[in-house]
């Protein structure tokens, strides 16, 4: 997740290059999968690809969609379909990065809801962020795959974000809800108002809800031309795959000895050099093997 962040970072770099810092309005949602945004902030890592982050909450991803498209903000956290959302409606925008490669929302219910499969949720009131948002979108794709229908055998509720979710649910306003962390948490665990029901990232429910939708950093085509670097730039710092196969098969190498795997994807047509980065980054995550850790796992490289 880290180097995925100074990807994000390179990516969004201006014109005038990584010296001048920039302000890039990120606007997200109050989720724990948009945390790796923030947790970068404080670490220094958009300031050191010459970027000055500003986020800007919202309640839902539709609504950071819309503040995308409007240009209050530069680059919107919500999840991968926004863009084709977008272009079907003729405005152009990308996916930058990917913060997680699962759905990380699930379905809670009230503690005492009597429902054990998707199709005995008929006739409950189930709440989502708002309209045409990931939650919205995947509460629908789940109760159609049970043969249930949306809005005519399931309630389907606006209701916001964490503290209006659990507020609603308190009320008796719905009977639970499609929602992430923290409020999802906070409703199971904190207010011992639900429980969970239906759980993608542990393997419950249909496949396709797994991989439906994840949550991704995206930048609205007008953002990139108005930035005619930011399309191609690359990483100080680039993803590289690092294995060492011998440790679970010895016969990949002679006797005593051990060999190593490293692997890294440059852009399409990337004319850069980027051997000395990419052996760099294969140093890093050699330090992070026991007894090596203060260096790239405690974010200290830079001191080394």
């Amino acid at each position: 997740m880290r180097l995925s962040i100074a990807l994000l970072a390179a990516l969004l770099i201006s014109a005038s290059g990584a010296e001048a810092q920039q302000t890039v309005k990120i606007g997200t949602t109050p989720s724990f999968v948009f945390l790796p945004l923030y947790v970068a902030e404080q670490l220094g890592y958009f300031k050191a690809e010459g970027i000055t982050a500003q986020f800007v909450d919202f309640e839902g991803g539709a609504e950071v969609t819309t503040a995308m498209v409007g240009g209050s903000i530069d680059a919107g956290g919500t999840m991968v379909e926004r863009p084709l959302i977008l272009a079907e409606k003729g405005f152009g925008a990308k996916n930058l990065v990917a913060l997680e490669n699962r759905n990380p929302l699930h379905v809670v219910l009230r503690a005492n809801h009597p429902a054990k499969e998707v199709k005995d949720l008929k006739g409950s009131r189930l709440g989502m962020t708002r309209a045409g948002s990931g939650t919205d979108l995947s509460l629908r794709a789940l109760l159609k795959d049970a043969g249930l229908e949306p809005d005519r055998d399931v309630a389907i509720i606006a209701i916001g974000g964490v503290s209006s979710a659990n507020a609603a649910l308190k009320a008796g306003q719905v009977d639970g809800f499609m929602g992430g962390e923290p409020a999802t948490a906070i409703a199971v665990h904190q207010l011992k108002l639900a429980r969970y029901f239906l759980d993608p990232r542990m393997g419950q429910g249909p496949k396709f809800l797994q991989f439906m939708t994840f949550p991704t950093v995206q930048v609205s085509d007008r953002f990139i031309q108005a930035n005619p670097q930011a399309a191609g730039q690359v990483p100080r710092r680039p993803f590289v795959l690092l294995v060492q196969p011998t440790l679970f098969d010895p016969s990949r190498a002679p006797a005593g000895k051990h060999v190593g795997w490293a692997y890294c994807h440059v852009p399409n047509g990337c004319d850069v050099d980027m051997t000395a980065r990419i052996e760099d980054q294969g140093r890093l995550a050699i330090d992070c093997q026991p007894g090596n850790k203060e260096r790239y796992c405690t974010g200290k490289e830079d001191e080394h």
